[in-house]
């Protein structure tokens, strides 16, 4: 099984074999804040410091087979007047009442923003929790699959454009860079993923450094 992470490589039949491999791990203990350090902008905070409780919102990241090998889609978000004005970004965004929970909130939000819905979607688990300081939001990361590429269906007003992103291209470090940055009038050092020609960071950065560490982790005990 341990080349099974690494390569990506497979054939269309193996999809539930990797499905119930990362279903095993996303069950198991993961890395959370650990990994989030590492691509979290400098100085901004992981946890709460607010008596006011962070509202509640999740994010799909999704993957699915196409030419041989894993993908996952990034939305850019349209530019606009807010914090994530033009960012890259998984599909999601707040809970709404009628979400029986948050993989719910997820599950609607894929399915409203990119067109991938739940009659072709297989959950697999969450990954951890991530506090967005700039926002006060909680995001839950869902991990889902589908049994082949989706044909995605953009919803316009939330999304600019979508990005196909190999799965194995989160294990190369020479995708992974800091740079320092003006953010919001203060130098930043903000750690991102270059992907799809595109700086992935923040939020996105962090749970994609999660995602990665599991990954890494499970070959490494297929080594020992």
């Amino acid at each position: 099984m341990g080349t099974l992470f690494i390569s990506y490589s497979m054939e269309l039949n193996n999809i539930n074999e990797i499905a119930e491999a990362l279903q095993k791990l996303l069950a198991g203990q993961k890395p959370g804040q650990s990994a989030h350090e590492k691509m979290i902008p400098k100085g901004r905070l992981l946890v709460p410091n607010s008596p006011i409780p962070a509202r509640q919102s999740a994010v799909m990241l999704l993957l699915y087979p196409k030419n041989g090998q894993i993908y996952f889609p990034l939305i850019r978000r349209p530019v606009y007047d807010g914090m994530h004005s033009g960012q890259m970004a998984f599909p999601g965004g707040k809970h709404e009442s009628g979400d029986a929970n948050l993989i719910q909130t997820a599950i609607r939000e894929c399915c409203e923003e990119v067109g991938v819905c739940l009659n072709k979607l297989e959950i697999l688990g969450t990954l951890t929790e991530i506090y967005i300081q700039v926002t006060h939001y909680q995001v839950l990361p869902v991990v889902g699959i589908l049994q082949e590429a989706p044909t995605f269906k953009l919803d316009t007003n939330e999304v600019d454009a979508v990005f196909e992103i190999p799965l194995i291209e989160i294990l190369n470090p020479q995708l992974k860079k800091t740079e320092n940055w003006n953010l919001r009038g203060t130098q930043v050092d903000v750690p991102f993923y270059l992907l799809g020609n595109q700086k992935v960071w923040g939020a996105t950065a962090m749970i994609l450094g999660e995602f990665e560490e599991v990954l890494k982790t499970e070959e490494s005990k297929k080594m020992e």
